[in-house]
């Protein structure tokens, strides 16, 4: 893997969380403040879009603004100088990277006049043509998993009601080969893509186990408490790991191999209603927070990144504006974050000083 190219030297000052954030102007910002460095222009992408950070480009990939000012679909953004350019045209629904950064796996809404189909596609960030994985009719939900390894695919798509489940298959990603698991949308994927964790019934929270090798099933219990928050699921070489919300203050991180539960980040504020974003090394998450302003007038939504074996966390971004996705960059030292319909960039590595003082 290639290091990540250079990042803007404002990239590498942490951004302070001042209070006095709702007097600046959220729709010309400064190029840094307490939301972080500004990268690119307004509009690029969609508040809601999913984000991630490739490595061997140093670009930020996500679904295009629905007041577009660089192109339409799936686009990659530069950190460096925030020049954007479009990957697929189409409409994307979904994306994820490789484990490497350099392939980017997405779902695609092609046009009638390109087939009027649901896609699930791949391409290399840094160039090239879309390879097509699979397809479903117009108007179809398809989700995907992918393992650790980088060399499994599990994906499935909705029935015809959308409340019903559609077929659900394994494939590998090196020869192709395609296994049908059964009916039902994947949740995670172990790291040799021998075991796929799945939800058979959309309108049900229980999930089964699959097992390639057996090609048995058994139900499967996430043993997270009733009443927690929103999970976020990671399947790697430590095992079968969760982070959810206990309560509207507490993030717990739950090893279900190990048998563990511990909580990693106690927030002085209210958590917001979204499930945890992990590094992708694995060794930190973010979680958004919010809080009254000084003035008593706004909310500022705070970012929190959480050093996951020193269990604390500290706040990298803050601002008015409403908060979107977050993701961190490959070695986890930056965070990029949405307010609104801008991209900002933090520092996202705790401060010796600061872990310890939190500790006490």
């Amino acid at each position: 893997m290639r290091r990540l190219l250079p990042l803007l030297p404002l990239l590498l000052l942490a951004a302070s969380c001042s209070s006095k954030d709702e007097n600046s102007n959220p729709i010309a910002p400064p190029a840094s403040d307490t939301r972080g460095t500004a990268v690119g222009p307004n509009h690029v992408f969609a508040h809601a879009s999913p984000l991630a950070w490739s490595p061997v480009t140093n670009e930020l990939l996500g679904f295009s603004s629905p007041t577009p000012v660089a192109g339409t679909g799936l686009l990659a953004l530069r950190v460096s100088d925030g020049i954007a350019r479009v990957l697929d045209p189409a409409t994307p629904q979904a994306l994820a990277l490789s484990p490497d950064g350099a392939t980017v796996y997405y779902v695609a809404d092609l046009p009638p006049g390109s087939g009027d189909a649901v896609v699930l596609r791949r391409r290399a960030v840094a160039g090239g043509a879309p390879d097509s994985l699979g397809g479903a009719p117009d108007g179809t939900r398809v989700s995907f998993v992918l393992s650790n390894d980088g060399n499994w695919l599990a994906w499935g798509r909705a029935g015809a009601d959308p409340l019903d489940p559609g077929p659900l298959v394994l494939r590998q990603l090196w020869t192709g080969d395609t296994l049908d698991v059964g009916f039902g949308s994947p949740v995670a994927l172990s790291p040799n893509g021998s075991l796929l964790i799945y939800r058979p019934d959309p309108g049900s929270p229980a999930l089964r186990l699959w097992n390639r090798a057996t090609r048995q099933e058994t139900p499967f219990d996430t043993q997270l408490p009733v009443g927690s928050g929103p999970a976020a699921w990671r399947w790697d070489a430590t095992g079968l790991r969760a982070l959810y919300l206990n309560g509207p203050r507490a993030v717990r991180h739950f090893n279900y191999d190990l048998g563990t539960t511990v909580t990693v980040f106690s927030s002085p504020w209210d958590l917001d209603a979204l499930a945890p974003f992990w590094a992708p090394n694995g060794l930190k998450a973010a979680v958004w927070a919010h809080k009254p302003a000084a003035s008593g007038n706004f909310t500022d939504h705070v970012l929190n990144v959480i050093d996951l074996a020193a269990k604390v966390g500290m706040p990298v971004a803050s601002g008015t504006e409403d908060p979107g996705m977050a993701t961190f960059s490959a070695d986890g030292a930056h965070t990029a974050q949405m307010y609104a319909e801008r991209l900002y960039a933090s520092n996202g590595t705790p401060v010796a000083p600061m872990l310890a003082a939190r500790a006490r």
